[in-house]
């Protein structure tokens, strides 16, 4: 499965922040599920750890249990927890990965701890688009000169 596009980015590195915050906001955050579980496919089929992608269906099939299941006060505070353990473990495996994915090609990613948290796979996400400046300085990846060597 392809999930490239010619620059061995996800194809989904490109699209605009207006367009994924629509899109996140039209679907009530499910969005950034699935944003989530392809980015956890698409470092792992770069031949890193399969964990993201493991955490990321674990929270979303904790996210689909229905509100009519009604558990014991103590089970459902543990439950609550459990997918918070989860999302932040999850989050920070994957961002772990893709860091450690661009470190092997020799490049430098940054992506802030706080931002991870705070948006999720969508700032992930925003990481990887080759284009992304603030304040004059790259925050994300340049490498449309280098790219074949992320075709690998």
């Amino acid at each position: 499965m392809n999930l490239d596009n010619e620059d061995g980015l996800p194809w989904t590195a490109s699209i605009g922040r207006g367009w994924l915050t629509v899109l996140v906001v039209l679907t009530g955050g499910i969005a950034l599920l699935a944003l989530g579980i392809y980015l956890a496919l698409w470092v792992r089929n770069k031949g890193r750890s399969s964990l993201p992608l493991y955490g990321w269906f674990l929270f979303t099939a904790s996210c689909l249990v229905p509100e009519s299941v009604t558990l014991p006060a103590w089970l459902d505070t543990i439950g609550g927890w459990s997918v918070g353990i989860v999302w932040f473990a999850s989050i920070f495996a994957l961002r772990h990965e893709i860091k450690e994915y661009f470190r092997e090609r020799g490049f430098n990613q940054k992506i802030s701890p706080f931002f991870t948290v705070l948006l999720s796979s969508a700032y992930l996400n925003y990481c990887l688009n080759p284009v992304t400046i603030f304040d004059d300085e790259v925050i994300s990846l340049n490498i449309v000169p280098n790219a074949s060597d992320l075709r690998k």
